[in-house]
């Protein structure tokens, strides 16, 4: 707690801090960067045919939008 200006200022401890910072969070991010829920042509011409064989599933869903 600081005092500006006969005004009393109360600062937030760093666990309380924390606290908030974790409740607004969204959590841990454990993400490789190869689970993009839409894939363009381009990203798939880019891919190895491993990344292609483990990313089917997701590339097939992308080519159904008109954005592929």
């Amino acid at each position: 707690m600081t005092t500006q200006n006969n005004e009393t200022v109360t600062t937030p401890s760093p666990e309380d801090v924390n606290l908030a910072n974790a409740a607004a969070s969204t959590g841990k991010v454990s993400d490789d960067g190869q689970g993009a829920a839409f894939f363009t042509a381009a990203d798939v011409r880019a891919m190895s045919r491993e990344q292609v064989r483990r990313n089917l599933d997701k590339i097939l869903k992308s080519m159904e939008s008109s954005a592929f």
